[in-house]
């Protein structure tokens, strides 16, 4: 059995295609593999090639033995070393039935699956040579597909097989070119973040809503991304999809962030009849995907959900992750739960609507993850500070697409928060202390997380573990973006955020959970009596915001 703490990493260029019988993987397979210049593999050929046994002689000695040789063959292909070149595997149409199988397979290799309706499954499947559905062809594959109903909408992303194998290839690796980073978390939960751009973002949709089947469709989002993107996304969903498509604009901002607004939010929700199968579709910054998987979480104990971020700060950091919160008072996301999407899909041509403070504000959340994980992205951003300013496409794609995958990384080691996920808390110790002492009123929480970055340097270095040159540096950066002014900060306001240090989450009895930078890309986690710290944290606060 391969489990996550065997410690190895997924393999980004093996991919395995699942589905249905007759769902089209082989031919979908080889067209991808020729696109990829890489290997295709057909799993079911290659065990019969192995054991020198035909097909129907394989089924012959039983369904069994047939799984006992694929699944020993997909673990050597798992645990093989990682390649230069694409492997394109084509699965069989109960490979991944098997549990254990399915999750090693999720947490080793990116699994692609596919569908198709029932009718053209069937139709596909007359020809013959599948020994599970001889005889009554669509009432035994209409069996099949019941039986195996969940674990065939296991898989990180989905395609619907509706088209040429060359175009669905084609769709697949224009996927792969704008960002793909597909997630694990546990054994009832995979998903990927996929990078799009507006033409692709529908076809993603699309195909996404038809492998889960919902009974609804409820967007949810906010008075000020609403009048820009609302009314032409529900257009398209009612354009494809056949069921009820609501919407429901909340009010923006991280003041409305709160129990009351959850509330009425799922007072709506159950007035509109929203049942278990219903999905919901945050479309907005980090509050409205935040309320859209709490309220998700909470509705008949947990429905689907979709995030469609169109922000920065959503896009690089509060979508991904399955944390889903609103704010209890003055504590910043003081009550919430772990609920993951079905999918991420990020498009940035969403933020040409944003203002230019909102993108300095997820510009924090960039440089955070760069310090704490990519040298060679603080680098880059250091040299590239200009065109992110003047927020040059080619630039946010790159920069976020480089956030994104040092989220994706954190949360797929450490889903529940425990371990190496809280180095992604570098600067929100102080920052979300300095939003609470504000009510979320005066910085937005990218600009509180920059200042909170200023400060870590000054506590990291006070404690000897961060550089002179490296807090120069850091800082440098947060400037050349026009982030970290400390001019408002007075000493007043300095004491009120530090007075609220005792109510943040990452605060454990008398001990709280800091994170240092070492060098670039190399944080230190550190548990700091809070006493201790709010000095140090005052002082750093005076000398350098």
């Amino acid at each position: 059995m391969i489990e996550r703490t065997a410690g190895r990493a997924r393999n980004p260029r093996l991919l395995l295609l699942w589905g249905p019988p007759a769902v089209g993987k082989s031919s979908v397979g080889r067209a991808l593999a020729n696109a990829l210049r890489g290997e295709f593999i057909d799993l079911d050929d290659r065990v019969a090639e192995r054991s020198g046994l035909p097909h129907d002689q394989l089924f012959a000695r039983g369904e069994p033995f047939f799984r006992e040789q694929e699944s020993a063959l997909l673990r050597e292909l798992l645990l093989a070393e990682d390649a230069d070149a694409y492997r394109v595997v084509a699965l069989g149409g109960g490979t991944l039935v098997d549990e254990e199988l399915r999750f090693a397979a999720l947490t080793r290799a990116t699994v692609i699956a596919l569908l198709a309706p029932l009718a053209s499954l069937a139709e596909r499947a007359q020809q013959g040579g599948r020994p599970l559905l001889e005889g009554d062809v669509g009432g035994n594959l209409a069996r099949l597909l019941d039986q195996r109903r969940e674990a065939y909408r296991a898989g990180h992303l989905v395609f619907a097989t509706v088209a040429a194998p060359e175009l669905i290839a084609a769709s697949i690796v224009e996927t792969l070119r704008l960002g793909l980073l597909p997630l694990t978390v546990d054994r009832q939960h995979s998903y990927a973040v996929e990078l799009c751009n507006r033409a692709t973002l529908r076809q993603r949709l699309t195909s996404l809503i038809a492998w889960l089947a919902p009974s609804s469709l409820t967007v949810i989002s906010d008075d000020v991304v609403a009048p820009h993107h609302l009314n032409a996304l529900l257009e398209e969903l009612r354009a494809d999809f056949t069921g009820p498509v609501r919407s429901l604009v909340r009010p923006a901002g991280e003041t409305h962030k709160t129990f009351a607004s959850l509330e009425q939010l799922l007072t709506e929700l159950h007035e509109a009849r929203i049942d278990r199968r219903a999905l919901l579709l945050g479309l907005g910054g980090g509050v409205i995907t935040d309320i859209t998987g709490l309220a998700a979480a909470l509705l008949s104990r947990g429905i689907a959900w979709v995030a469609l971020p169109t922000s920065l700060m959503g896009m690089v950091d509060a979508a991904t992750g399955g944390k889903t919160a609103v704010n209890l008072g003055a504590a910043k996301n003081g009550v919430g739960i772990f609920h993951h999407p079905r999918s991420v899909l990020v498009c940035t041509e969403f933020t040409t609507t944003e203002e230019d403070r909102a993108v300095k504000s997820g510009l924090a959340e960039v440089v955070k993850s760069a310090c704490i994980a990519d040298a060679e992205l603080f680098a880059w951003l250091e040299t590239h500070a200009a065109q992110l300013r003047a927020r040059e496409p080619e630039a946010m794609q790159y920069a976020t697409r480089a956030a994104l995958r040092v989220k994706a990384e954190l949360v797929e080691k450490d889903p529940a928060e425990c371990g190496p996920r809280r180095l992604l808390n570098f600067g929100h110790t102080f920052g979300h202390a300095l939003e609470a002492a504000t009510r979320y009123e005066r910085w937005l929480h990218g600009e509180a997380v920059a200042l909170g970055m200023a400060v870590a340097l000054g506590v990291g270095t006070e404690l000897g573990i961060t550089s002179r040159e490296v807090s120069a540096r850091v800082r440098g950066l947060l400037t050349a973006l026009g982030l970290a002014s400390g001019e408002a900060l007075d000493l007043p306001l300095i004491e009120a955020a530090i007075a609220e240090l005792g109510r943040d989450k990452k605060t454990s009895g008398s001990d709280v959970h800091f994170i240092a930078l070492r060098n670039l890309g190399t944080p230190e986690q550190l548990v700091v009596p809070l006493q201790e710290l709010a000095e140090r944290m005052k002082r750093a606060a005076l000398e350098h915001c």
